[in-house]
């Protein structure tokens, strides 16, 4: 016994825990819980429309080395109301690409395209070089992705454009 109290007995005793103790850790993790689930879906949102531009670029690309080591012109056709890329060689018509975004884990939206010329296609010499510039720009729940393909530079890049028409990259892929 210490100073009147045997400490073996005052362990058993304290067992369990209070209900303040229990309504104070369920009270924290409420707060953590409602800290950190919107930040978990915001960022499995952002994950997706970056997933979904990249996999347009990629298609792009893939175009591109199509068209070149077939030596022959392809054709890139967007269709924003079925959200799919498709490419298609010119002289056999073989479908060499088809992308839809808007199936897993995408579950992307094609909003828009502009092209130099206003058309809804890309035409890819045998080369490989695309004849004219073009965005298509991709969202998912209102996060929103465009895919600049610039023709004079043979570049493509991922970033967003504001309402003033400034483009700010995120990823460049050559």
């Amino acid at each position: 016994m210490i100073g009147g109290h045997d400490p073996l007995n005052f362990l058993q005793a304290r067992r369990g825990f209070t209900l303040v103790e229990l309504v104070l850790v369920v009270v924290i993790l409420g707060i953590v819980g409602a800290i950190a689930v919107p930040r978990f879906a915001g960022a499995n949102v952002r994950y997706r429309a970056d997933a979904a531009a990249t996999m347009i670029a990629d298609a792009l690309r893939q175009a591109s080395f199509a068209a070149r080591s077939r030596s022959d012109a392809v054709t890139c056709t967007i269709d924003d109301t079925t959200e799919t890329i498709k490419a298609t060689v010119d002289r056999t018509g073989e479908g060499i690409i088809g992308l839809s975004v808007d199936e897993e884990p995408y579950n992307a939206d094609i909003v828009g395209t502009r092209s130099t010329d206003g058309g809804a296609s890309l035409a890819v010499d045998g080369m490989g070089e695309f004849a004219q510039s073009f965005v298509i720009r991709v969202a998912v729940a209102g996060e929103k992705r465009d895919v600049m393909l610039d023709a004079a530079a043979g570049r493509i890049t991922i970033g967003t454009t504001d309402e003033g028409d400034t483009f700010t990259a995120s990823e460049s892929l050559k």
